[in-house]
């Protein structure tokens, strides 16, 4: 017998992993097991089959993305309450570089992550 998990999103496909609501995990995480396949669907578009093996892929970077702008979003909060001054928050935006003395530990291993995988993507393309 095959399993099969639907994962159907009401409107439109989500842009960003962000726009996800990954409150479903549980289910997903049923992909793991061995013969079972994930069907996605968006509304008025033919179904799609992922194996157990690309839904582990997709949600390892889906949990991955999360994690990493919730904890760049938290390092922003702390840069904020931080601030003295108008002229401070004003340099504060989403994509600015958080200064070290606002980054945590995790921040500071998420920006070693990007920087090696931005390296390695130099890397693929010269060679």
């Amino acid at each position: 017998m095959e399993h099969i998990l639907q994962i159907a999103f009401k409107d439109a496909v989500p842009e960003a992993w962000g726009e996800i609501q990954l409150y479903t995990a549980g289910g997903i995480l049923a992909t793991t097991l061995a013969g079972w396949t994930t069907v996605y669907r968006s509304d008025g578009q033919p179904c799609k089959y992922y194996s157990a093996a690309d839904m582990q892929l997709i949600v390892k970077k889906a949990m991955w993305h999360v994690s990493y702008h919730t904890t760049y979003c938290n390092a922003l909060n702390i840069w904020i309450s931080g601030a003295q001054t108008a002229e401070e928050i004003q340099q504060i935006f989403y994509g600015a570089d958080v200064p070290e003395q606002y980054q945590s530990e995790v921040l500071k291993a998420y920006l070693l992550q990007i920087a090696a995988m931005a390296e390695d993507d130099v890397d693929a393309q010269t060679t």
